[in-house]
C-alpha cells in the first residue's frame, strides 16, 4: 500500500521502487507514450551503464557514443561508465557482438531500444540470451524496450523482475499484456495519457496506474 500511494503521488521513482543494476526491466508501450523518458530516468540513478540505441539514435546526450563492438571494448576497458552503442549497421549480428562484449566486462546495466528488433518470441542470438538467462552471474542487468509486447524473446519475459507498461493499441499486444496485468484492464491500456503507465514488479505483480515522472 506504501509504494502505491507514493507512485500516485508521483514521487521519485528509484525512492519507491527497489530497482537493481543487474535486474531485468522491461518498458513496453506505442511510439511517443514515454518509454525512452523512463529509460533515462531509471538509468540516472545507475552507476554504470550502457545503450543499444541502434534503432532509434536519441539517447546520444546520455553517455559517450561508440559505433563499433571494439569502440565499446577500449572504452569499458578505460574505466568509462555511461556509453551509448548508436552503430552505423544495426542488424542481429552485429547486436550480439555488442552482447559480447558487455558479457566480457560485466557490472553493469545493459539497455536496449526496440529489443524486439534482435529476439522475437522464439528465437535469440548468443550472447543476448546469455546475458537474459545468467547476466545476473556477472552483474548484469538487462533493460528492454519494445513497441511491440508480444514480440520479445520468452525467457525474457520469465525474468522480468520490473514491468513499465504504457499505452497500446493492437489486439494481439493488449491480449499478450492481458495475460500479466488481466483482462480487467483490456480498455484502461489502451486508454492511458501519454507518459501515465501500469507498473508491476515480480514479488507481488499487482499492476499500479502511475502518474507521468
Amino acid at each position: 500500500m506504501q509504494e502505491k500511494l507514493l507512485l500516485e503521488m508521483n514521487q521519485n521513482l528509484k525512492d519507491v521502487v527497489n530497482i537493481k543494476s543487474d535486474n531485468c526491466i522491461y518498458i513496453c508501450g506505442m511510439r511517443q507514450t514515454g518509454k525512452s523518458y523512463l529509460l533515462e530516468h531509471i538509468l540516472l540513478g545507475m552507476p554504470k551503464f550502457v545503450i543499444y540505441d541502434g534503432a532509434t539514435h536519441q539517447h546520444g546526450q546520455m553517455g559517450l557514443v561508440v559505433r563499433t563492438p571494439e569502440e565499446l571494448d577500449a572504452k569499458l576497458t578505460s574505466g568509462e561508465n555511461k556509453i551509448v552503442c548508436q552503430p552505423w549497421k544495426g542488424d542481429e549480428k552485429t547486436f550480439d557482438k555488442f552482447c559480447e562484449i558487455i558479457w566480457k566486462h560485466g557490472n553493469m546495466m545493459f539497455a536496449i531500444e526496440e529489443i524486439g528488433n534482435y529476439m522475437d518470441a522464439f528465437s535469440c542470438p548468443e550472447y543476448a540470451d546469455m546475458l537474459i538467462r545468467v547476466g545476473r552471474n556477472r552483474g548484469i542487468g538487462i533493460m528492454g524496450i519494445n513497441q511491440r509486447p508480444r514480440r520479445i524473446w520468452n525467457t525474457f519475459i520469465a525474468l522480468i523482475d520490473h514491468w513499465f507498461v504504457f499505452r497500446t493499441m493492437l489486439p494481439n499486444d493488449i491480449t499478450f499484456l492481458c495475460e500479466y496485468l488481466g483482462s480487467a484492464r483490456e480498455q484502461e491500456i489502451k486508454e492511458l495519457p501519454k507518459r501515465y503507465f501500469y507498473y508491476m514488479n515480480s514479488d507481488e505483480m499487482k499492476p499500479i496506474k502511475c502518474n507521468p515522472l
